[in-house]
């Protein structure tokens, strides 16, 4: 091969390989402010790994907390167990779900849910916590203490996360 067609050969392949750098860079920067719209609120972000994972459990769990947050204790229920409905013996949205039926004033329902959550994590100091603001609630102050007590050993962080 000439000297002549080598040049022309070079200067190929590199205007192929700086074309094809500079599709992969659009391509990135088109996903990022895809990606930034979706990122843009806390909402979006959960719905959309919903819509991504819809047979998952944590998203679910995660859009419940924003509605709960929110001050949706209803919407927040649905969506704990949706979660739940994939994961049944998932502790945290268990725990979740026994704080919206708390709100809610079903303090039955629960405590049904706390205990569930301890059975599947008995290590769960928020759920023990949980469990005996339950119990206080309904004038059952030994056991309400006990489990404050227990959740307060398990989680020596807890009182500063509940203020």
């Amino acid at each position: 091969m000439s000297g002549g067609k080598l040049a022309v050969n070079a200067r190929k392949v590199e205007f192929l390989s700086r074309a094809g750098m500079a599709l992969l860079i659009a391509v990135f920067f088109i996903a990022a402010i895809i990606r930034n719209g979706v990122w843009r609120d806390e909402y979006r972000l959960n719905a959309d790994s919903i819509v991504k994972s819809p047979l998952k459990a944590r998203p679910y769990l995660n859009l419940g907390l924003f509605y709960f947050r929110e001050g949706l204790t209803d919407e927040a229920i649905r969506q704990y167990l949706g979660s739940l409905a994939l994961w049944p013996d998932y502790p945290y949205a268990r725990n979740n779900l026994g704080v919206a039926y708390h709100k809610n004033g079903f303090i039955d329902e629960a405590i049904a849910e706390f205990k569930e959550a301890i059975r599947l994590y008995p290590g769960y100091g928020e759920a023990h916590y949980n469990l005996g603001v339950a119990y206080g609630d309904k004038g059952l102050m030994d056991e309400a203490y006990g489990e404050m007590r227990k959740g307060v050993e398990l989680n020596k962080n807890l009182i500063q996360e509940l203020k």
